[in-house]
């Protein structure tokens, strides 16, 4: 095919499908990454199974059902963090201020991952979207977003799309089509066959 190519196995197409596409996942609504060789909490979901247990940010996750997480890379981790809604998974953390691990039970939860966080006057009529993801409600998001902002005054918007890993390009058909000329040419796909 293509380098953008990648074949994914059906749990990964599925969790794909629900994460980029739906914009919401079985899990916990926290978010992870590795440092100094441990996986540390670096953001919570409110109102999440982690948040609602007392999972902190600059939390260090050392084990995931007993197992220490010491080998284990970020992808991994979230793979045996989320599953399916109702299940629980066991996990211990090291917190800065104390001595011993502390262990949690957490049931996991359907997470919804906001497609607009934000959306709001910033200053001198100066609007401000951040926008997460292209999933299937980010056209329909912005737009709602665009108009609120618009009653209340705003000449110009900063559309903010820093670390938006993509989604779907319907979408971002879309979501581009409420910043450009009716008739402009956003993106096209072209193959080998003429269909």
């Amino acid at each position: 095919l293509d380098p953008y190519t990648e074949f994914l196995e059906k749990k990964q197409n599925d969790e794909m499908k629900m994460m980029q596409i739906q914009g919401k996942y079985g899990g916990l609504g926290i978010k992870i990454q590795k440092q100094d060789g441990a996986l540390v909490v670096v953001g919570l979901f409110d109102d999440t199974p982690a948040y609602n247990v007392g999972i902190q940010t600059g939390d260090r996750i050392v084990r995931i059902e007993a197992e220490s997480t010491a080998e284990l890379d970020v992808g991994d981790a979230a793979d045996q963090l989320r599953g399916e809604p109702g299940t629980s998974v066991a996990i211990s953390v090291d917190r800065e201020d104390t001595e011993e691990e502390i262990r949690y039970t957490i049931t996991r939860a359907i997470i919804t991952i906001p497609v607009v966080p934000y959306a709001g006057v910033i200053q001198d009529n100066i609007g401000y979207i951040k926008l997460n993801h292209f999933t299937e409600d980010a056209g329909i998001d912005v737009e709602r977003s665009l108009k609120r902002l618009k009653a209340r005054g705003v000449e110009g918007v900063i559309f903010d799309l820093r670390r938006n890993p993509g989604g779907l390009l319907e979408q971002a058909v879309s979501v581009a089509s409420k910043f450009l000329d009716e008739g402009s040419l956003v993106v096209y796909t072209q193959g080998r066959d003429r269909r």
